[in-house]
């Protein structure tokens, strides 16, 4: 699976000239190459300044039922991620992990992947 946050080459200056870092080590963030604390601020700083984050062959591993009111997706290890009329909602073993509001289809692919990490890791990555 390939993801990236997508930003012009102005705000990945701008993130380099933040971190103290060059434009090299701001890519390897913003394509998840590297990981730990200034990784992960990278990437969110990014997505504060308008990036967009894209994710490529990702095939959650998942039950999905469709209901009158959404969808609800079951993972490995007591992970579910429901989607009601635009709202999602991670629960792990009944609790509540993660809420989210208005997500649309790119919204609802990046939080299959943070439920499947969950699943497999026991930790829900909230930089991606």
């Amino acid at each position: 699976m390939k993801k990236e946050i997508k930003v012009s080459v102005a705000v990945r200056d701008q993130i380099a000239d933040k971190y103290g870092v060059s434009r090299q080590a701001v890519w390897a963030a913003l394509t998840y190459i590297t990981r730990g604390a200034r990784p992960d601020s990278m990437r969110r700083d990014a997505l504060a300044l308008g990036g967009r984050y894209i994710e490529e062959n990702f095939m959650p591993t998942c039950t999905c039922q469709h209901t009158e009111t959404g969808i609800i997706q079951t993972f490995a290890a007591g992970v579910v991620l429901t989607i009601t009329q635009g709202d999602a909602v991670i629960t792990k073993n009944d609790e509540v992990v993660a809420r989210y509001d208005q997500i649309d289809v790119a919204g609802w692919g990046a939080l299959c992947a943070q439920a499947q990490r969950l699943a497999e890791t026991g930790m829900l990555d909230m930089a991606s």
